[in-house]
């Protein structure tokens, strides 16, 4: 039985059988190795929005592997050193968050981005929440203002338009859900070269903002699966309860830590993916003139025409460069658009086979 969503459109909305979301994500070189007959190791893969400098961590250490991982405490204090706050979970990536989050909360109404990471609207739904999408920020305010909804989920910045909500409207959002006991959810995995976005500091005084940290993306290790929650006590506990023992493991966690206090390191990353993203889009500007360009310093999303997009997307994975394309043709704020967006290069050497490749369609 699918369930019945409400679609929140400009000044009308209508309601419609919602089809279950797509759950393809980047990074699949092994799908695009089938599909398009190219060998694993000639692809460049820019459809993820994981840095490409990776934290360099040593060896593990020999106990690690041996001892059951019981004490997380400097883990912890860590975590709360690095996002400024001191109630947090850690959890199995984000992706954990996302899957239980919709668990804890009982058919509410949530408000989407129309535009966003699937895999918030595919859990939601899961869990028989209804679910009104919005379209922009303003959007949101006047869903939040009539008082038509119980939670609201930001992806800030969000994954894949690169649009930013500053803090201060955020916290307004969530000052106005309380009113009627309802939550602000943040989803914040690519926000860490851009702190002041960050909601994290606002806990424990906002106790109904849940926030949501991932170390793939700013720190290159989606392999660890690793991320916290950022939330009221009685928040933390209900997600523990779903958490099996030992659900993160020791060289997990030991990974998370030494990144985690590696403040030299993070403001030299800092440094390199802004620099990196900057020269994307200095790049693409010249290929795509007349097209919405906009950068992040974990990707770079362009907006254009879908037919322009998915052919582009096609031509450069022929020549075994895989980015990630979106149609966004039935989309209020992105109508007859579709969307690439293009991962950092990780030098100069990847960034000049994407511009071979793009020069050979001649795109302007």
């Amino acid at each position: 039985m699918k369930t019945l969503i409400t679609l929140e459109k400009q000044n009308h909305s209508k309601t419609a059988e919602y089809l279950k979301p797509s759950r393809e994500h980047g990074g699949n070189i092994q799908n695009a190795v089938e599909r398009w007959g190219i060998p694993h190791t000639q692809w460049l893969d820019l459809s993820t929005g994981i840095s490409p400098f990776s934290y360099p961590l040593p060896a593990v250490p020999e106990a690690i592997w041996q001892h059951l991982p019981y004490d997380n405490k400097s883990l912890i204090q860590a975590a709360r050193s690095y996002y400024g706050c001191d109630y947090l979970l850690p959890v199995s990536g984000s992706q954990e968050a996302i899957e239980c989050l919709p668990r804890i909360f009982k058919q509410q109404r949530i408000a989407l981005p129309e535009v966003g990471y699937s895999e918030h609207a595919y859990h939601w739904q899961n869990s028989d929440h209804t679910i009104v999408f919005y379209h922009d920020i303003a959007a949101l305010q006047a869903l939040v203002n009539q008082h038509d909804i119980d939670l609201a989920l930001v992806i800030n910045p969000n994954n894949p338009t690169g649009k930013r909500v500053n803090s201060e409207t955020l916290i307004q959002i969530a000052n106005t859900l309380k009113q009627r006991k309802g939550h602000l959810i943040v989803d914040e995995a690519f926000v860490d070269c851009q702190p002041r976005l960050s909601l994290a500091n606002t806990i424990p005084s906002h106790d109904n903002i849940i926030v949501l940290r991932s170390m793939g993306k700013f720190f290159g290790l989606a392999g660890i699966r690793m991320g916290f929650v950022l939330a009221a006590t009685s928040i933390l506990a209900s997600l523990a309860d779903q958490q099996s023992l030992w659900h993160l493991s020791g060289p997990t966690l030991w990974a998370a830590e030494t990144a985690l206090k590696d403040y030299d390191w993070h403001a030299k990353q800092i440094k390199r993916l802004n620099a990196s993203s900057n020269s994307l889009a200095i790049h693409l500007k010249k290929h795509f003139p007349n097209d919405v360009i906009t950068p992040q310093p974990l990707f770079v999303s362009i907006t254009l025409p879908v037919e322009s997009a998915e052919n582009i997307f096609n031509a450069c994975a022929t020549q075994g460069i895989l980015l990630r394309f979106f149609d966004l043709r039935n989309t209020a704020a992105f109508k007859h658009s579709g969307l690439l967006r293009f991962g950092l290069p990780r030098n100069t050497k990847e960034l000049q086979r994407l511009n071979d490749t793009l020069n050979t369609l001649q795109l302007s």
